[in-house]
């Protein structure tokens, strides 16, 4: 019988294997720009939600606070960098909507960084960062401009492999589930049979 860390170490093995042969499967059918570029917005909106859980981490306390100032400043900075982003776009009123959004996302984040309470009467903090909330800020600021220059074709790309992989994990997770159960009960009735024996 196989101990419990060899089999979970098969078990790795063969996910991080089935993981390899469907990433070289799409990379062989598919051009590498476009691979790179549905990477690209899977690592950007990564970096983007790292950044804003930060922010909320960081200033949300449960039971202490509540979360709206935070949820609120989070929204208007993704939507000003949104805005940002889309007057680029835009020939027209391009310099001062960039102006404009910039300012409006600096004055977000100053306004957040002088209004927010830190609880400094708590114990202290495991980590901290330096200037928080701005790094962060730049952070999300950043990644929603990037994620603005990347192509249309790409999001639609992206759509679709990501609803291909949540059906795969989902039937992945049921089937697990009900393998584990089933494990569960053949386990429980072999010590019952072991119980009974002795």
């Amino acid at each position: 019988m196989q101990e419990p860390s060899e089999t979970a170490h098969l078990h790795m093995y063969q996910q991080a294997a089935a993981a390899g042969f469907c990433t070289a499967s799409l990379a062989l059918f598919t051009e590498l720009q476009i691979v790179f570029e549905m990477i690209s917005i899977g690592t950007l909106l990564v970096f983007y939600l790292v950044a804003n859980a930060l922010i909320y981490h960081r200033y949300v306390k449960i039971g202490t606070n509540r979360p709206l100032h935070v949820l609120l400043f989070l929204l208007l900075l993704t939507l000003s960098s949104l805005a940002f982003s889309l007057s680029r776009k835009i020939d027209g009123w391009c310099r001062w909507g960039m102006t404009l959004f910039g300012g409006i996302s600096i004055a977000i984040t100053t306004i957040f960084h002088c209004t927010a309470r830190q609880d400094i009467t708590g114990p202290p903090l495991e980590w901290s960062v330096p200037l928080m909330p701005w790094p962060a800020a730049a952070s999300v600021f950043l990644n929603v401009f990037l994620i603005t220059t990347l192509k249309v074709r790409s999001y639609q790309r992206f759509g679709i492999w990501s609803l291909v992989i949540i059906v795969f994990y989902v039937c992945y997770g049921v089937h697990s589930t009900y393998s584990a159960e089933e494990n569960e009960i053949v386990n429980a009735m072999i010590h019952h049979a072991n119980l009974d024996i002795s």
